[in-house]
């Protein structure tokens, strides 16, 4: 086995019979084999090889090729069918997925709340994988009620409300659609922007790290 194979295969922290299984989409993947070695390869055949592996790390019901999940968008310029969706439910999730992408070299998306009209910012076309993070959507307090912890894929709408019964209110979106991971990438203008800043200067911290 090709020991870049067996590299990603580590990474990944799958049970040996999972890791046995990848190891078999790869070794009758002639495709795979041709990207390895510089040859001439097909980027979509490629593609459908990572959403096969991701499909058997994840579950079915994560990784998913119905246009029902690549489509959750208010703009025609986003509406892209992506050769498939993760629905990550954890930052575990968003990082299986990370590592295959950078295997393969692949083009991919991350949604938070699809808000974005800009071409391949929300969704990616074929060829692509999207990163779904609604799922991503908890929020709780602090002790000291000081900081709220939110997921990338909650939408500001529901953040105001879930911190409407505390009495406290956040620099966010000024739209309740707007996802909370898309807006602070953005920076974040906010009524209120003049004398508290932009919402990305009122993150404390990010949790995960690049690599």
């Amino acid at each position: 086995m090709d020991p870049r194979i067996s590299n990603l295969i580590s990474s990944l922290a799958v049970p040996t019979a999972q890791a046995e299984a990848i190891a078999n989409i790869f070794s009758d993947d002639l495709n795979l084999a041709a990207f390895l070695h510089g040859r001439s390869w097909d980027t979509s055949s490629l593609t459908n090889t990572a959403c096969a592996v991701l499909k058997l790390i994840l579950g079915e019901t994560k990784v998913v090729t119905d246009s029902a999940h690549s489509s959750e968008n208010w703009s025609q310029t986003c509406w892209n069918s992506p050769t498939c969706t993760i629905l990550a439910e954890s930052k575990n999730d968003v990082s299986i997925a990370l590592k295959t992408i950078k295997f393969f070299g692949l083009k991919f998306a991350v949604r938070s709340g699809g808000h974005s009209p800009n071409p391949g910012w929300s969704s990616i076309g074929e060829a692509g994988i999207l990163i779904d993070l609604q799922k991503l959507n908890a929020i709780s307090l602090s002790a000291d009620k000081k900081f709220a912890t939110i997921g990338p894929g909650k939408r500001w709408g529901e953040v105001y409300e879930a911190l409407d019964p505390h009495e406290l209110s956040v620099v966010g979106g000024r739209i309740p659609q707007v996802g909370v991971g898309g807006l602070i990438l953005g920076g974040g203008f906010f009524h209120f922007s003049g004398k508290y800043g932009l919402a990305a200067d009122n993150v404390k911290n990010f949790e995960g790290r690049a690599r």
